[in-house]
């Protein structure tokens, strides 16, 4: 196989220390990197600089979360010089906001980390996903298993923007899909052409935190799975060595929020234990 082009997408500026760990485990892998920020940071790009020395950064502007900027990054390479993608992004990991997916409720934080995970969760992780991209010709992408889903209310009201683009990249009109819900993933580059060949950031409108669906970044997170199975290719996901069921164990443990009238609340065993008003500002 061809080298694999690496897009991360830097807005959390306090996650890059822990995502660039989670790349060490890239170590044996023959790889390109390619990095866009909203802002200019030198001391993030020294850190980037450090870790991959022949990494390539460079500033767009804020449109369409982390779409936008990875529709710039298929602009910045020729596809035919790699056999895989792999977008990866910060994320925002605001406590107290959860989400209800494939039967699971999921903290952004662990949305994050199961993620990142199922894609540099180890060396073993990464061998296991290019193997079997070897092994199965029409395996088109590779995910977490926690969230790739085909839930019908996850894209119902948008299906007929959905089926608008699929015409526009000349796909057959679809009732039903399956997408990663948080768009980090490997897939094959030659999935992206038509992607490529649509769209611009400039397409995109500037980001904005207050709009939570349907924009046309969230179309095409789902347009991505789309155009895999429409293309006769299959999307996998691979556990990981943090089970949702561990992870449930955990919170039933112990479990630390704050509430949205700015409490502190811990949980033991579901019981409450503590419950204190915090100070403007902490």
């Amino acid at each position: 196989m061809k080298k694999l082009a690496i897009h991360l997408h830097i807005y959390y500026e306090e996650q890059v220390d822990i995502i660039l760990q989670y790349m060490k485990n890239l170590a044996d892998v023959d790889y390109d990197l390619f990095v866009t920020v909203v802002k200019s940071n030198p001391i993030i790009e020294q850190k980037i600089k450090a870790f991959n020395p022949n990494s390539h950064i460079w500033i767009v502007e804020n449109r369409g979360y982390d779409i936008g900027p990875f529709i710039e990054f298929l602009h910045h390479i020729n596809l035919a010089n790699y056999s895989l993608i792999m977008k990866i992004h910060t994320k925002n990991n605001k406590t107290g906001c959860n989400t209800y997916l494939n039967q699971h409720w999921l903290s952004r934080k662990l949305w994050f980390e199961l993620l990142i995970k199922a894609l540099l969760g180890s060396p073993n992780v990464i061998s296991k996903n290019i193997k079997a991209f070897k092994k199965h010709p029409k395996l088109g992408m590779i995910s977490s298993k926690y969230l790739i889903t085909s839930d019908y209310p996850t894209y119902a009201i948008m299906l007929p923007k959905i089926n608008s683009i699929m015409k526009k990249l000349n796909y057959a009109p679809i009732s039903k899909l399956t997408f990663v819900a948080g768009t980090m993933f490997i897939a094959r580059s030659y999935l992206m052409q038509r992607i490529k060949d649509n769209f611009t950031i400039n397409d995109f409108a500037p980001t904005d935190s207050n709009v939570k669906d349907g924009t046309l970044s969230h179309v095409l997170e789902r347009i991505f799975g789309a155009i895999t199975i429409a293309s006769g290719y299959t999307i996998k996901g691979f556990d990981t060595q943090m089970s949702l069921e561990y992870n449930k164990l955990l919170s039933f443990l112990y479990r630390k929020k704050i509430t949205k009238s700015n409490h502190k609340l811990i949980k033991i065993c579901k019981i409450p234990v503590y419950h204190h008003k915090l100070k403007l500002g902490k």
